[in-house]
């Protein structure tokens, strides 16, 4: 099954916050209402760029990927840990407090329409935070698909209520195995992959996960697209801060993550650890 990334045109929209919700420490999950035009064009895979404060501290706005969309009651979620200035306000923020939203950015999943289809979503930490969008809009289409999830340890998983509100099996893998398998999520991966016919594998978290995602799904012959996540300071192309070094027939060259990506196939990424 092949599948390409879908683009979207980037505009600025106004959110407020309707509340936010501690995954755990140092983790939230903030809901914003915002313009339906922005909740109608995003596409799974696809992030967005959120300026915190109006006065312009800080000045960069901050990029994060879409969590959720929630069309009926026309809100925008997204997931973040505080990892810095813009995050530590950010978790600050109550509800009621305007932010500017620019997005979607980015290329995005292209999901399949038609059944039959197995996909399976992969995450790692933070990074299983664009597979809930995905998962619903699979399940729209009544496409089968698996999850697995890994995370440190019991303290840190999170989401596993939200995919199997969903309907869809759900693996939680931990390292120290408090809760749910214990070891790496591609572990679960290589033992599904072995036994089940699966069409495509979406994944997202730490590089070191992803890239041994790569190397299973190239093994078994099964397609796999990775959401890479580079750092970013404009999020539209122009500073090149997040340039993705991609394989061609001449060797190599490279993309923009914010813009060609962040979704990119993954037999084509040159991780940074070769």
């Amino acid at each position: 099954m092949e599948m390409e990334g879908v683009i979207r045109m980037k505009k600025e929209y106004t959110g407020e916050i309707l509340y936010q919700e501690k995954m755990y420490e140092g983790c939230y999950r903030m809901v914003i209402k915002t313009d339906e035009d922005l909740l109608r064009t995003s596409q799974p895979g696809q992030f967005v760029h959120v300026k915190i404060n109006q006065t312009g501290d800080p000045l960069l706005r901050r990029p994060f990927s879409i969590h959720r969309i929630d069309l009926a009651q026309g809100t925008i979620s997204l997931l973040y840990a505080v990892v810095g200035k813009g995050t530590t306000i950010m978790a600050l923020d109550l509800p009621g407090k305007k932010v500017g939203i620019l997005g979607p950015l980015g290329t995005g999943f292209s999901l399949p329409d038609t059944k039959p289809h197995h996909v399976v979503l992969i995450g790692g930490g933070l990074g299983a935070a664009p597979l809930l969008f995905t998962a619903e809009r699979l399940v729209e289409k009544d496409i089968q698909t698996t999850v697995i999830l890994g995370y440190a340890d019991k303290h840190r998983a999170m989401l596993e209520g939200d995919f199997k509100r969903l309907g869809v099996k759900t693996y939680i893998s931990t390292e120290d195995g408090s809760v749910g398998n214990k070891g790496y999520p591609t572990e679960v991966l290589e033992e599904m992959i072995s036994s089940e016919k699966i069409d495509a594998v979406l994944t997202c978290g730490p590089e070191i996960m992803m890239h041994k995602v790569a190397i299973i799904c190239e093994y078994a012959g099964v397609n796999a697209w990775v959401s890479l996540e580079e750092k970013m300071a404009c999020g539209v192309g122009a500073c090149l801060g997040c340039v993705v070094r991609i394989r061609d027939e001449a060797g190599s060259h490279y993309e923009k993550a914010c813009k060609e990506g962040p979704v990119f196939k993954a037999s084509e990424v040159i991780f940074h650890e070769n």
